[in-house]
């Protein structure tokens, strides 16, 4: 989606994606249409019910037990639902831009940004609605100059529904970036990208390649020097969701091109002779040997 905020002085990208399992990837950042001064920017917003309902607890997971639990890196928080008197009964707790936190063992969310994490712990409401705190995943709140065509607030999150903390730390979330209008979220069997320009785009997006690299159907991978360049072929102002169909590791530079049926074919486009594994399930391997030049369907 891409929509102007602001009086138009700003232009606001997104990127949603819901998968299969229940998770969900999300991306957000902001570019500047003309030369303004940014005061403050708030994203990933989260409103917690943290009422108290004994009985609907008891019957409910301990949902409604008048606190809930925020898990991060550095531990756990309890913070308790009650009505106050004044602002000043508030609580307003600042993180240090965690990569994770999780509310009560029941959602998680992986995320990266560039302001600080602040769960404000509401206790004073005028007019009374509901008994609720919120979570800002990241908020910057100092001015900052932007110049035309300057990039701002750039967010990602994958969120977890019914997880643990513990799940939520070994989760992964790769934001691959290309250009200024284009954007890649990698996370365990899926990828979904996004470009917001006006013309169709055939995007790269490089990250950091691990022992084993996944591949996409509709999509190439090219493997070099410890680094993962995928490749997508968008129309304008388009997302895709793709979904993984093998798993493998390389040695050498080659090129995985991976048909939308699943098939592959490997290219070695460097001057040495390089070798493909494919993880084919039960932690057995399939080993591929491919001549420089030369390409080869290995599966």
């Amino acid at each position: 989606m891409v929509m102007d905020r602001c009086q138009e002085s700003l232009r606001q990208h997104v990127l949603f994606a819901s998968l299969p399992d229940g998770r969900i990837l999300s991306f957000e950042q902001f570019v500047a249409r003309k030369d303004i001064t940014l005061n403050s920017l708030s994203q990933g917003f989260l409103r917690i019910t943290n009422e108290q309902f004994p009985l609907y607890a008891l019957e409910n997971e301990g949902n409604c037990r008048g606190e809930r639990v925020l898990h991060d890196p550095d531990g756990q928080t309890v913070y308790r639902g009650w009505l106050g008197d004044s602002e000043s009964d508030d609580i307003i707790d600042t993180r240090h831009h965690p990569d994770w936190l999780n509310i009560d063992d029941r959602i998680g969310v992986r995320f990266s940004g560039e302001g600080q994490s602040v769960y404000h712990n509401r206790h004073y409401y005028k007019p009374y609605r509901a008994i609720a705190d919120d979570l800002t995943l990241s908020h910057q709140d100092r001015p900052r100059a932007l110049a035309r065509g300057q990039v701002a607030g750039i967010f990602a999150a994958l969120i977890l529904p019914e997880r643990t903390a513990e799940a939520t730390q070994i989760a992964s979330l790769c934001v691959a970036k290309g250009s200024d209008e284009t954007i890649c979220l990698i996370t365990e069997g899926f990828l979904a990208a996004a470009n917001f320009s006006r013309a169709h785009t055939l995007c790269h997006f490089s990250i950091e390649a691990g022992d084993w690299v996944t591949v996409f159907p509709g999509s190439s991978v090219e493997l070099a020097e410890g680094i993962a360049t995928y490749c997508v072929s968008l129309q304008s102002q388009s997302p895709c969701l793709l979904e993984s169909s093998h798993t493998l590791t390389a040695i050498g530079t080659i090129r995985i091109d991976t048909l939308p049926d699943g098939g592959l074919f490997a290219s070695n486009v460097g001057t040495d002779k390089a070798q493909v594994k494919i993880r084919t399930g039960k932690g057995s391997k399939r080993l591929n040997s491919i001549g420089p030049g030369r390409v080869k369907k290995i599966a």
